[in-house]
């Protein structure tokens, strides 16, 4: 029977360091679960962020597009003795060029300014005329 103690006892000190080795385990186990999660949260925080900016690229590389109700048709005429090449205006950034003697359609601010551009070289004339007598 001596020997019987005698073997349960290395049994018993296993059996505590086994034990204690399992709880270090858990405890190790537990810190990288957590460690998981965190970085699990970060990542798909991150892939919400880049989705966003994504988007934001995405929207600032596609055009603004003008409702159909917002174009207008116009037609820059062909004078005889009067320039030829065709007309340039720049609209929020954008630029259009327009062939004279062609009908053509276009935003309806750049068929102001072409309006606007007239009513000013007609008073530029009016004034010229004025004073050269």
């Amino acid at each position: 029977m001596a020997n019987n103690n005698n073997s349960q006892a290395p049994d018993k000190a296993t059996m505590e360091e086994l034990q204690k080795k399992l709880a270090e385990a858990e405890a190790k186990l537990k810190s990288v679960e957590e460690a998981v999660t965190t970085e699990v949260s970060r990542a798909e925080e991150a892939e919400k962020k880049l989705a966003e900016a994504e988007a934001q690229l995405q929207a600032l590389q596609t055009p603004a597009t003008e409702p159909k109700a917002d174009k207008v048709k116009i037609k820059i005429p062909v004078v005889k003795n009067g320039p030829k090449e065709d007309v340039q205006v720049f609209l929020n950034g954008r630029q259009f060029i327009i062939q004279r003697g062609t009908e053509v359609e276009v935003p309806r601010g750049v068929a102001e300014i072409l309006a606007n551009r007239e009513k000013m070289l007609e008073v530029i004339d009016a004034f010229d005329k004025q004073h050269a007598q």
